[in-house]
């Protein structure tokens, strides 16, 4: 960046150089001015250096504050593509736990169906049941035990 401002500096001395030497060989100086009354258009010069010399420094930051909030960008639109990913998960997480304690409420039910049929059908001394009209009832929620078992892949006692 200095190089390039140190190069409009050089082009607009070296403009104001050849402008005073060809002022030298005028003999009429007062028409257009003594030998240093053209400083004026050296000073105008360098301000215009400057002035370019700045232009380029704001294109060149304004050109890397787009390149990061491009970034930025990028980065903002990841995270929330991540954001929701987590809480689509969240949400299954707790679909699966919503099923699980329907799951263990079920086993609860037939556990309790089971101790009341076990309760209300007493076994005579060699195992056979009392009622044997409760033993279908009491097969059937065996059945159910087994075909939530095999269904949800877990042991129930």
């Amino acid at each position: 960046m200095k190089i390039k401002l140190l190069h409009y500096l050089l082009i607009v001395f070296g403009l104001w150089i050849i402008n005073l030497f060809s002022l030298l060989w005028v003999d009429n100086r007062g028409t257009i001015g003594d030998m240093f009354g053209v400083v004026n258009s050296l000073f105008s010069g360098c301000a215009l250096a400057v002035l370019l010399y700045t232009n380029n420094l704001q294109k060149i930051e304004n050109d890397a504050r787009e390149k990061q909030r491009r970034e930025d960008q990028k980065r903002v639109t990841k995270e929330f593509n991540l954001l929701t990913q987590q809480a689509e998960l969240t949400l299954q997480q707790l679909r699966r736990i919503e099923e699980n304690n329907k799951l263990i409420a079920l086993t609860k039910l037939i556990e309790i169906y089971e101790d009341k049929l076990k309760t209300m059908n007493p076994t005579i001394a060699n195992g056979t049941p009392l009622y044997p009209e409760f033993q279908p009832t009491t097969d059937k929620l065996k059945l159910l035990k087994i075909r939530l078992e095999e269904m949800y892949n877990i042991s129930i006692s």
